[in-house]
């Protein structure tokens, strides 16, 4: 296959913009027919565990997990898995306190809620928060980790060998991306997702979320397969394991720096109690399930 000069092929080009234009079409498609404000924020209401458990995954999941949270674990260990253990307690607290109050009062946000429970500066003063917190610790971090992953696999082969040089105990070495790439990365990538978010509301954004949830559970298990083969298999693994014991703790003493147990236990718990019980865009995946029932399912999965 050709090379194009950096580390990509031809082949992975047409499959990266292929797959950005075909989730933006399954989109568009699968909102073709909202009519109501209910189809357009809730889905109708008709939507299946699989629906929620998957779009919840997979809106979830971004770069800030699959390159922040993993490079994180590199560099401090198995206690960064605590922001994905401790998230139980936030999603029990959504299936058994929160969610039964949400679908009883048929709202279709949460600033619904708050209007109704309080008044409509609590409505207003909630959803300017959540659009800045979306917006701006969300979204924009992961458009730029993700744009500056995919420039970072378009430099040349020679830099790249140079990386992988100084992380076998070589010189460092800096690999300067012109900026202006960033930029173009995230708005492409927002283009994508907005104009299938926009046109085709909730029903839309569930069915591409399945769908990317599908892929990356299918690539994180085959990238899993054939890393346990590189390293030589559960010998292998055990050895490396060994190298690495100071990295295979849970729990790291109180006065650490970064991972301190204390703050996973504590502070931790209040983050997740909000992004996973009064998070307007976790929460909606939950309201605009079937039943009660397939909702905590899907929540549960």
């Amino acid at each position: 296959m050709e090379n194009t000069g950096s580390f990509l092929t031809t082949l992975d080009f047409v499959v990266f913009f292929g797959s950005l234009l075909g989730v933006m079409a399954l989109g568009l498609w699968a909102g073709r027919n909202e009519s109501s404000t209910k189809d357009y924020f809730l889905a109708g209401r008709n939507v299946r565990w699989w629906g929620v458990a998957g779009s919840i995954f997979g809106s979830n999941i971004s770069a800030n997990h699959m390159v922040g949270m993993m490079g994180v674990g590199f560099t401090l260990g198995f206690a960064e898995s605590h922001f994905e253990i401790t998230a139980i307690a936030g999603l029990l607290l959504l299936c058994y306190c929160f969610l039964p109050v949400y679908r009883k009062l048929n709202i279709y946000t949460l600033s619904d809620y708050l209007s109704r429970r309080y008044d409509d500066k609590s409505r207003v003063a909630y959803s300017v928060i959540m659009v800045l917190i979306i917006t701006m610790v969300m979204m924009l971090p992961a458009f730029y980790i993700g744009s500056r992953s995919v420039n970072f696999l378009l430099v040349d082969q020679e830099h790249i060998n140079d990386v992988l040089k100084a992380s076998a105990g070589g010189e460092a070495q800096t690999i300067q991306i012109d900026k202006t790439y960033y930029v173009l990365g995230v708005l492409i990538m927002a283009l994508v997702t907005g104009v299938y978010t926009i046109v085709g509301g909730l029903k839309a954004v569930i069915v591409t979320d399945v769908l990317q949830s599908v892929l990356m559970l299918a690539g994180a298990l085959i990238v899993a397969w054939f890393t346990f083969g590189e390293v030589g298999g559960w010998s292998g693994m055990r050895a490396l394991d060994a190298e690495g014991k100071d990295l295979m703790h849970l729990y790291l003493p109180s006065d650490h720096p970064q991972r301190p147990w204390t703050g996973m236990l504590s502070g931790l718990m209040v983050l997740h109690f909000y992004y996973w019980g009064a998070n307007q865009f976790i929460v909606q995946r939950a309201l605009a399930a079937k039943s009660d029932k397939e909702a905590r399912v899907g929540i549960i999965t």
